[in-house]
Formats: C-alpha cells, sequence, structure tokens
C-alpha cells in the first residue's frame, strides 16, 4: 500500500521474475511465489502464525489468498492486498532493506521481522474483506483492524521502537482516525490506531468487534 500499507490504491502489477519459486501451504489457505524455495517456506510458516493469532481472538480465517513476494515495489510501498483478487503483493526482506528511508514508523524494525509484520498486515486486510462494510468503502475501519494486528503482532523490542515517541497520557482522539488523515498523515493515523487500541478493554473483543460490523471509522459521505 502506499504510505506504507494503503491497500485501497492498488499499484500497476509488476512482472514475477522466471525463477520465482511457488509452493502451496500446509494450511490449505495460501499459495506463495518467492524468489527462493526457502523464502516460499518461510512465507508459508509465517501465515501459520497469523492464522493462529487470528484463532486465539476466535476473529476466524481469510479465504485462500495468492502471494507475489518480489523484490521490488512502487516506491513507498511494501506491501499491497488487491481487494477483490484474493492477492497479495509483498516486498521481500531484501527489497526492504533497500526501501529503509522510505518506511518512516517501521524504520528501525530489522527486515525479516518487518517482512512477517506485513504479511500479518496484509492477511489482516484479507480476514477484514470478507466482513460487511455498510458504505461504498470502509477504509479507515480496515486500516485500524490491520495495523492494530500488525503492532500486536510485533516482536516487544520491535514495538518498543515504534511506540516510543507515541503519547500514551491521554485519551486517543476517535474522529482522528479517518481517511483523510491515513491519506495526509499515515504515521499520525498509525500512532492513533495504538494509542486507541491500547485503551481499550478487551482487545480481541474490540476486534471481533470491527469484524461483525459493530464498530466503525468510516461514515458515509453523500
Amino acid at each position: 500500500m502506499r504510505n506504507l500499507f494503503l491497500s485501497a490504491l492498488l499499484a500497476a502489477i509488476l512482472p514475477i521474475p522466471a525463477s520465482a519459486e511457488s509452493l502451496l501451504c500446509e494450511n490449505g489457505l495460501a499459495e506463495v511465489t518467492a524468489p527462493s524455495a526457502a523464502l516460499a517456506r518461510e512465507t508459508c510458516a509465517m501465515t501459520d502464525d497469523s492464522l493462529a493469532r487470528f484463532e486465539a481472538c476466535k476473529l476466524g480465517t481469510w479465504e485462500f489468498v495468492r502471494i507475489d513476494v518480489i523484490d521490488q515495489l512502487e516506491k513507498g510501498c511494501v506491501g499491497l492486498y488487491h481487494c477483490g483478487e484474493h492477492r497479495i503483493e509483498l516486498l521481500s526482506p531484501a527489497g526492504l532493506d533497500r526501501a529503509k528511508d522510505d518506511l518512516r514508523t517501521f524504520r528501525n524494525v530489522p527486515s525479516d521481522r518487518l517482512f512477517s509484520s506485513v504479511l500479518h498486515h496484509e492477511l489482516a486486510h484479507a480476514l477484514y474483506e470478507t466482513r460487511p462494510c455498510p458504505y461504498e468503502n470502509c477504509l479507515a475501519t480496515s486500516e485500524y483492524f490491520a495495523y492494530s494486528q500488525q503492532i500486536a503482532a510485533l516482536d516487544p523490542r520491535d514495538r518498543a521502537t515504534i511506540t516510543a515517541r507515541m503519547d500514551f497520557s491521554k485519551p486517543a482522539q476517535r474522529d482522528s482516525i479517518n481517511a483523510m488523515i491515513l491519506f495526509m498523515a499515515p504515521d499520525a493515523f498509525i500512532a492513533t490506531v495504538w494509542v486507541h487500541f491500547t485503551q481499550r478493554p478487551e482487545p480481541c473483543q474490540y476486534w471481533r468487534g470491527i469484524l461483525d460490523g459493530r464498530i466503525l471509522f468510516d461514515r458515509f459521505h453523500p
């Protein structure tokens, strides 16, 4: 997504190298194409980790997705979930190394662990897409779900590096969680999402509320 993970904006599809390796994951929920067989296996294992995280909160699972791990994406983009296509594009760990200057909020997370967290973010989008949205799109809600999932899934050491500058001293303003802030100030959006989420008393229950449509951050615009 642009501005790191903005899945609503679909970039042009980049060609997959002829030498790429494909693997159907044992969980039956994903097929991975990656620059190497080893990275394809590692990515499949990461989908198992995401599945376990979703199941731990009784969130259900995503529909079958194709995951293309590639070494280059549009500048400023490290992952894309293609809505309606059940397809994810991910920047490889090697590509993430080269894109460090563009990562802003997540720049200090090591590339291998960042890769895993981006995958989890995109799978959260895949999961959210199966749920109801009363508007033309629920972009802010989808990104709230995906970012809160991503940051919660980080290693505590990595999470500490991105939350150190966040202000937890006062309640987060719910009105600041909207698509305009997401587009105009994505880092501020991410910070507000995480502060707001950590102030919820029952994280799993809150995620379930998002998925069943009871909790929305989007609004109707005539």
